[in-house]
């Protein structure tokens, strides 16, 4: 029976298979696709004639600057690989400081692992990877893999006091204490031994592969390579590739031990004597015993592992898997992954501080070095590091735009008329400074700079775009505005709580002012003579009179307020909340709140623009900008720029908005004129349909024509080059239903032809659809018979 029931489902599958000759049904798809296709679909049904043209008035990204290298990219660049990234880190136990090399800047980032912050910049050569300690000299080596050299820094004055020459593209590095050898794996199959002492090549080992990462065995003298490229065979299929054994004693290698396949990063524990070696195509991690020399273990983490490194303080090893944006906790005793930890992607380098007992792991794609607490697995703390623009400010007299880049300690002088850099101004009193915002004073042609760090407030004349004072304010100076009705300058000190009035004739310190709880955005209301401050912390804003200098009023607010901007055009102050979709808006004659904006996510910078009347304010979280309509207080436009936007300012020179975006290293310049976009008529006319026959036209990014009853149907676009689709309808064919047009600024006409299907001829007096059915049914009479056979013959 059970053959019955298989024939009977065999005899069903073919009639399934079997086409049937309805040629003419058909399946118009409506746009379901995203809401930019469904946008520009109402759009061009929304235009009734050709020629027509939209106008954005209210801003658009026409080009980015990236300040790593200075170039100009047109439309929004969100350079997520900036040219600094993050790659190798090191510890100097001498000073406590982390080192970080930055593979595209060609620069060391220095942190002080005491108060986790960035202190120093040092270049180097082309392309730093590899970075380790010296301890007998208290030196940091570099591996300089373009320029082929290693950099030599003194970890106590933190300057590079020599360069030594090697063979090509230089990578891993490991520091030998038990001779004082410095060892670096070199492109190809080598490693070279640098003498500590002078700093000199002494030899060159052959070794595996591609040789990366490499480690110092402290119970047994040996070092550990591992050759990368040994996991491809001679048909380059992927195989296990294996890790070398140096000798430290005679620069020999005395075994090659196999693991997984391509092998990248290796360290050692010294509280079990195993070497652990990532492989990061099989996404494992292979344990050596130094005293064997053979792995004794497999143990499986995520995909995409990379760097390891080891924590003395709690016994467990710390890999960077990046593939999988998380770092795999293994617990040196058990050799099984305890925790997880998730953080960013592309992680690269990992450090461990035994000072402080915290893990750095470097991410290379974002600037961020993530600081994780051994004792709780769980990361306490991220830094950025690179160039992180921050406040930005315009000086109308000779048309330069001045922005404060936080970490690398400078102001970046942009021309307005070129959006290029032409020179960058060092602020520098201490390694430590973080410049913040920036004010144009244009009764004397200063511009001024706070520094957080420094407690000061920096002075540059803008003809030279040299510092010509430095003053010293409240501790933590943050936001600063320029009052033009008395030339004082308003500096909001975030500790004491403070506000520093400067005058701007002699560039001193004349009054400190008690305002809320850290102080942060400050702005002056030309209409009133009144200074705004924003207490981020008090929820409040202190109205300042520029007269008195004094405190006359408080307005509470509902979120934490963070910037603040003036327009001139209503009277009304804009403030930014550094945790809430709340922009407030206070009303400068009454000095009330009397609208509250929701801006999608929490915002930070603000700017008015008086040539269009528009408020621009950027949000970090989305990676955006809002743009504010001040009549209406309506978010007319939302703006994608880069990375986590910041500062923002109007340059009245040129009409563009600049935006400062932090994490990816740009500047995006949003121009303001008019952007006008013609559209041209796209005209389909059928022939050989009868009159009222329903046709569809289908276009690329999914718009369609809907259902069509005429004879012609026009479309209504932009310059540009489109597919089309030409529906079938029954009983007709098509003679091309595809192709494509090209829009260049003119209108444009295509004819579409329709043929009717011819049937058999006369003599037969049989159509297609008939033939279909007559062969169907001659196949399912023969599978019946074939089944009535067979059940007879059983029976």
């Amino acid at each position: 029976m059970h053959k019955e029931i298989l024939i009977f489902g065999i005899i069903l599958l073919v009639i399934g298979t079997i086409p049937i000759g309805f040629s003419g049904v058909h399946s118009n798809q409506y746009s379901n696709n995203s809401q930019q296709f469904a946008s520009e679909f109402v759009y061009n049904c929304a235009l009734s004639h050709a020629n027509s043209q939209f106008i954005n008035n209210s801003g658009y990204v026409k080009n980015t600057l990236i300040l790593s290298n200075n170039t100009i990219m047109n439309g929004n660049n969100l350079n997520n690989a900036n040219g600094i990234d993050p790659i190798s880190i090191a510890f100097d136990s001498s000073n406590g400081y982390l080192y970080i090399a930055n593979e595209f800047s060609n620069r060391i980032t220095v942190i002080n692992g005491a108060t986790n912050t960035v202190m120093k910049g040092i270049d180097v050569g082309s392309n730093p990877y590899g970075i380790a300690f010296d301890s007998s000299n208290g030196y940091l080596y570099v591996t300089n893999q373009l320029s082929n050299n290693v950099s030599v820094i003194n970890g106590a004055t933190n300057s590079v006091v020599k360069t030594i020459n090697v063979r090509s593209n230089p990578y891993g590095i490991a520091f030998d204490p038990s001779n004082g050898y410095v060892y670096v794996s070199i492109c190809g199959s080598n490693v070279s031994v640098i003498n500590g002492a002078t700093n000199t090549v002494i030899t060159n080992i052959t070794v595996g592969s591609l040789p990366e990462g490499i480690t110092f065995d402290s119970s047994n003298g040996y070092l550990y390579v591992a050759n990368t490229l040994s996991s491809y065979d001679r048909f380059h299929r992927f195989i296990n590739g294996y890790v070398s054994v140096i000798n430290g004693a005679n620069n020999t290698v005395i075994a090659n031990i196999t693991v997984g396949v391509c092998p990248g990063r290796d360290t050692f524990d010294p509280s079990n004597g195993y070497v652990y070696v990532t492989n990061q195509r099989s996404n494992n991690v292979s344990v050596i015993n130094g005293a064997t020399n053979s792995v004794v273990k497999t143990i499986n983490v995520s995909d995409g592992l990379y760097g390891i490194a080891f924590d003395s303080s709690n016994g467990y090893l710390y890999v960077t898997n990046q593939a999988s944006n998380n770092v795999s906790v293994i617990n040196g005793a058990t050799n099984a992954v305890v925790k997880t930890i998730n953080v960013h992607s592309s992680q690269h380098g990992v450090a461990f501080d035994p000072s402080n007992g915290y893990v750095y792991i470097s991410n290379f794609g974002t600037n961020i070095i993530y600081i994780i607490n051994g004792a709780t697995n769980t990361v306490v703390k991220t830094i950025t590091i690179g160039y992180n623009p921050f406040g930005i400010g315009f000086d109308s007299s000779n048309g330069n735009l001045y922005v404060a880049n936080r970490y690398s300690n400078n102001i970046s002088v942009i021309n307005g008329t070129t959006n290029r850099i032409v020179k960058t101004i060092n602020l520098s009193i201490c390694p430590l400074g973080l410049p913040l915002d920036v004010a144009v004073d244009s009764s004397n042609g200063y511009v001024y700079v706070t520094n957080s760090q420094d407690c000061a407030v920096f002075v540059i004349n803008a003809t030279t775009n040299s510092v010509v004072k430095t003053i010293i304010a409240g501790q933590l100076t943050r936001g600063l505005a320029f009052d033009s009705s008395n030339n004082y300058l308003y500096v909001a000190d975030a500790f004491p709580n403070s506000v520093s009035v400067i005058n701007s004739t002699s560039n001193s310190v004349i009054k400190t002012i008690s305002v809320g709880c850290n102080p942060c955005g400050v702005a002056f209301d030309s209409s009133n003579g009144y200074v705004y401050i924003t207490n981020e912390r008090s929820n409040n804003v202190s109205v300042i009179n520029g007269t008195t200098n004094s405190v006359i009023k408080t307005i509470n607010l509902s979120t934490n307020p963070s910037e603040v901007a003036f327009d001139s055009s209503n009277g009304y102050l804009y403030i930014t909340s550094s945790n809430s979709k709340i922009l407030s808006v206070i009303n400068g004659v009454t000095n009330t709140v009397i609208s509250n904006i929701t801006v999608g996510s929490f915002s930070e910078g603000v700017t008015f623009d008086s040539s269009n009347g528009y408020v621009y304010v950027t949000s970090p979280n989305s990676n955006s900008v809002y743009v504010i309509n001040g009549t209406s207080d309506f978010v007319v436009k939302t703006i994608n720029v880069g990375i986590n936007p910041y500062g923002v300012i109007v340059d009245s020179s040129n009409g563009n908005v600049y935006v400062t975006n932090p994490t990816s290293g740009t500047v995006s310049i949003i121009s303001t004129t008019a952007q006008i976009f013609s559209n041209y008529a796209v005209n389909f006319t059928e022939s050989g349909l009868p009159s009222g026959t329903t046709w569809y036209v289908n276009l690329s990014n999914g718009i369609d024509s809907g259902i069509i009853t005429g004879s012609s149907y026009s479309f209504h676009l932009r310059n540009g080059t489109y597919t089309y689709t030409i529906s079938n309808v029954s009983g007709y064919s098509v003679l091309t239903s595809t192709g494509s047009i090209s829009v260049n600024g003119a209108n444009i006409s295509k004819t579409v032809t329709f043929t009717t299907i011819k049937k058999q001829s006369p003599g037969s007096g049989i159509s297609n659809n008939e033939l279909y059915g007559i062969v169907v049914g001659m196949v399912v009479v023969a599978l019946i018979g074939t089944v009535l056979s067979i059940m007879r013959k059983r029976k």
